[in-house]
């Protein structure tokens, strides 16, 4: 029954996406058609690409589905280029239609060549930034004793393996993550896209079960493990090494526990699991140990606060993921991307490895997190 909800919610969701992404095609095609379709033959260009540019990434999805793997893929990786080229032209556009109204004057095509010009150098940017992670380094302190004074523990949320961040760009990840030589591994969540069926196809959860730690690798549910499935998601991911938790506690060696908390978005797509305070998971741990929580959606910083939690981490809000999202998330949370101190509890939030929809970032970076804890000595 939670399988056909799941599948029900995610088609729903993804009507409502084509919906609102339709309506950007009909205000770009619009202002194309006001400015340079004075021609017939230009009118028939612009109709047939945009509806091309609309149909490449869900009949891409489509295709895979059907099992022309190849094809899929390939239009897939088109249409989410797609994505945010059309995003930036409709920027562009109404940014030129004003200019346009105060300057009737302006000799027409000139300024449409322009924007294309540089969505396309946009876009080569933004993929380099996607594609080309960083390391971000935070040393903290904490009152709590570590073995040997000092914990290395790595980060990494949101990286939406699937269709787009394949084989290839996990292996690097991993790849990655063994240099940072970490005593531990987190993962808040968003591990997986929407879909398992191309993380199966390349077996990507074999290559997470090469990462290498003292202390292993934990992982939270993310509000795309519940897209696609949970169940089958976390079933999946527990096979090949990673100790995925949903509103669980692990206790790792006697100086550390972690708390993995079930996703916010878990009611919205159907979970019939009981949903647990950070006071009763909480409830009856050894407050001398150093206290780490996992919670994907960086909304309940307060609740950790008052929990007397050590570190919270999270990811989901890709720090926008491209100008000007980013801006809007920094208005949605408390932290968008980055460290704040929020009585006496360290938290961060990473702008996550992967991508959702288009492989680009402008205005974030991927990154992998790095913290280095150090027991203060006073």
């Amino acid at each position: 029954m939670l399988g056909r909800m799941n599948s029900w919610r995610f088609w729903a969701f993804f009507g409502i996406l084509l919906s609102l992404y339709g309506a950007l095609h009909c205000y770009v095609g619009y202002r194309l058609w006001s400015t340079l379709g004075q021609e017939a033959w230009a009118r028939v260009a612009i109709v047939v690409v945009l509806v091309l540019g609309f149909l490449s990434y869900p009949l891409g999805r489509f295709l895979e589905k059907q099992g022309w793997i190849g094809l899929g893929e390939a239009l897939g990786m088109l249409g989410a280029f797609w994505m945010a080229g059309v995003v930036y032209a409709l920027l562009g556009l109404a940014l030129l239609h004003l200019m346009y109204m105060g300057f009737p004057g302006l000799p027409k095509g000139w300024g449409e060549l322009g924007i294309g010009l540089s969505i396309g150098v946009l876009l080569i940017w933004g993929h380099w930034n996607a594609t080309q992670g960083k390391v971000t380094r935070y040393d903290l302190e904490s009152s709590k004793a570590l073995p040997g004074g000092r914990l290395n523990m790595v980060v990494v949320s949101d990286i939406h393996m699937g269709s787009l961040v394949n084989r290839e760009r996990v292996q690097r990840l991993v790849e990655e993550i063994r240099v940072l030589e970490p005593d531990i591994v987190l993962m808040p969540g968003d591990l997986l896209d929407e879909d398992l069926a191309p993380v199966l196809r390349g077996n990507l959860g074999a290559l997470l079960g090469e990462i290498k730690a003292r202390h292993g690798v934990v992982a939270s549910t993310g509000n795309h493990e519940f897209i696609g499935g949970v169940e089958e998601g976390v079933a999946y991911l527990r096979s090949h090494g990673v100790r995925v938790l949903r509103d669980e506690v692990a206790e790792l060696g006697d100086f550390m526990v972690v708390i993995g908390r079930e996703d916010v978005a878990a009611k919205r797509f159907g979970s019939e699991r009981e949903e647990r305070s950070l006071q009763e998971l909480t409830q009856g741990l050894d407050p001398g140990k150093l206290w780490v929580v996992l919670d994907h959606t960086p909304v309940r910083l307060e609740e950790a606060a008052r929990a007397g939690v050590d570190l919270s981490l999270s990811g989901h809000t890709h720090h926008g993921q491209f100008w000007p999202w980013n801006l809007v998330t920094s208005l949605m949370y408390e932290v968008s991307r980055g460290y704040k101190l929020k009585a006496g509890t360290h938290v961060v939030v990473s702008s996550g490895y992967g991508t959702w929809g288009p492989p680009v970032r402008i205005g974030s970076r991927s990154e992998i997190v790095q913290i280095i804890l150090k027991t203060r000595t006073e």
